[in-house]
């Protein structure tokens, strides 16, 4: 299949002759990428749920919080679509021999944050909270 594009500005570089190799790395990618957004996600709803988030903000310190803040809103309009991929990972973990639980959870994490679907802007992290913590 690469040679059928040779020569064009589309890059298909080969990565094994073992089937499923690209798909078990775009799943390591999106595990990792996505999934850490879902635990930065979570992790901001726990500690606003106990009322330490100013405290965790100060041990993360002003650029982390703005650039976690920040990533978190702005993955809100498409967090609907990562919900299936979760699964998928986390089935792809457990294909693997290890555990899907945290992909699994990060899916739910994305679900509840399905009201922002399509949104034009990225809304509040204080929006977002209350999405994420609306099921406990």
């Amino acid at each position: 299949m690469a040679a059928c594009f040779e020569g064009s500005p589309l890059r298909t570089p080969v990565i094994s002759d073992r089937i499923g190799a690209a798909s078990a790395v775009k799943m390591g990618y999106a595990a990792y990428t996505k999934g850490t957004t879902a635990l930065l996600t979570a992790i901001l709803g726990m500690v606003e749920k106990e009322g330490v988030r100013a405290e965790l903000a100060q041990q993360w310190g002003e650029t982390f919080t703005e650039q976690t803040v920040h990533r978190v809103c702005a993955n809100t309009a498409k967090a609907w679509r990562f919900v299936g991929e979760m699964q998928e990972i986390a089935a792809t973990f457990r294909g693997a021999g290890l555990p899907g639980g945290f992909h699994e959870a990060a899916a739910e994490v994305f679900e509840r944050l399905e009201a922002f679907k399509d949104h034009a802007e990225p809304p509040a992290i204080e929006a977002v909270l209350e999405a994420l913590l609306k099921d406990d």
